[in-house]
């Protein structure tokens, strides 16, 4: 096997996971093994949510080998982990060559996880049920529902225009705030009794699709590991985004209450 092949394979193994929300201890550990299982030794990895750093020591005589690759997006999809934790598992039992390694990784990388009728299925089940708990009424079900599905449809597209972490999510509060409000109005102009009685419970139900617990738990989990800046960087990450969240929702509150 070619060095720079183990290399290549351990680094694109812990790329995929770094990129579905894989935490940092353990994307070290599949880069480490995949090395050893592969000859390479003395593997040293170290991660941060946008980077990864790979060396291994030079073996009979050879030169010491680098790698580096940035990680400019994140994502959360626990299947795809779940899939390299498995094929890294098979590799470091010898029952894979490199270049079946790299077919695998490469299939992993291209599965599509992302059910659109299940995620705004799931959506509007966790927004009416988010909402309920939040002391909203059973008339706002259906509407909690209603808006937490638009509101994961509409920031799919905006997922597709590659627009910044940051921006996303101040939309995602701005557009839960404004189709909430509108089917309030509309339910006031129509006379209805029944409709959409606690907007605000909607808009609480809807936001918490869009918290970050994934990222909170992961900088948690990190910090406990003792990768204190990985730790650092996602709490801090988890925090601004639930700043833009709240930002966004309340721009939109402070404008249709007359704050403008």
């Amino acid at each position: 096997m070619e060095r720079h092949d183990v290399l290549r394979l351990a680094m694109d193994a812990g790329e995929i996971m770094l990129v579905n929300g894989g935490e940092t201890y353990r994307v070290e550990d599949t880069i480490r093994r995949i090395c050893q299982a592969g000859g390479l030794s003395g593997a040293e990895a170290f991660v941060t949510p946008t980077g990864i750093f790979l060396s291994v020591d030079g073996a009979g005589g050879d030169q010491p080998l680098s790698l580096v690759r940035r990680i400019p997006q994140r994502t959360i999809d626990l299947n795809k982990i779940a899939g390299v934790n498995d094929f890294s598992r098979r590799f470091a039992a010898g029952r894979m060559a490199v270049d079946e390694g790299m077919q695998e990784l490469a299939a992993i990388r291209r599965e599509v996880t992302h059910n659109h009728g299940r995620t705004l299925l799931a959506s509007g089940v966790g927004a009416a049920a988010a909402t309920l708990l939040l002391g909203g009424a059973l008339a706002d079900l259906f509407p909690a529902a209603l808006v937490g599905a638009v509101t994961m449809r509409l920031l799919d597209r905006l997922t597709v225009l590659q627009t910044t972490h940051f921006i996303k999510e101040f939309a995602g509060g701005a557009i839960a705030a404004v189709i909430a409000l509108l089917l309030s109005e509309a339910v006031r102009l129509a006379g209805g009794q029944a409709g959409l009685l606690h907007p605000d419970k909607v808009i609480l139900g809807t936001l918490y699709l869009l918290v970050p617990g994934v990222t909170f738990t992961n900088a948690v989990r990190d910090l406990i590991a003792g990768d204190l800046v990985s730790g650092a960087v996602r709490g801090l990450d988890a925090l601004l985004v639930a700043g833009a969240l709240a930002g966004g929702s309340g721009f939109v509150l402070a404008f249709w209450g007359g704050g403008f």
